[in-house]
């Protein structure tokens, strides 16, 4: 990603988060909402999906990307995490795959970039504080949760 487009979604973020309202509920506790649905972030949501896990989940999220058959285990079908949890989107665990908190077997070792990290990379620019940046990682997975709530089977 170039700076201006790394400057231009790192500005996206912050308009975001004065327009949109709070989007976990304070203790983050697994299956609550993954934040408020808002345009922005739905749409910034499905771009970074789109971009960072679709060659292996596919892009209707039922772990059929064209990266899957290459891969010794079969991607996670996004589509169900819902149903996996007793109807409830488990927000917090997704949260902790994509940022690296939690291993994830297919994903293999640590040694492959964990996403959280790539967003932190992606949103470093001129005068931008180590803090700052970490609102702008911490919406961007916000953002791909809302996404990823939104392709759940009912």
């Amino acid at each position: 990603m170039s700076r201006t487009a790394s400057v231009l979604y790192t500005l996206c973020f912050f308009g975001a988060l004065c327009l949109a309202p709070p989007v976990f509920a304070t203790d983050d506790t697994p299956g609550e909402d993954a934040g408020t649905e808002t345009p922005l972030r739905l749409k910034l949501g499905g771009n970074d999906y789109e971009t960072y896990c679709a060659s292996c989940h596919g892009v209707s999220g039922r772990g059929d990307g064209p990266v899957a058959e290459f891969l010794a285990l079969t991607p996670a079908d996004l589509t169900q995490l819902s149903r996996k949890n007793g109807g409830r989107f488990p927000a917090e665990r997704v949260a902790q795959i994509i940022d690296g908190r939690q291993d994830v077997r297919i994903h293999g070792t640590r040694d492959m970039p964990v996403w959280g990290d790539w967003f932190d990379v992606e949103a470093e620019s001129p005068g931008l504080r180590a803090s700052e940046r970490e609102m702008v990682v911490q919406e961007r997975i916000k953002a791909l949760l809302v996404y990823l709530e939104t392709i759940q089977v009912k």
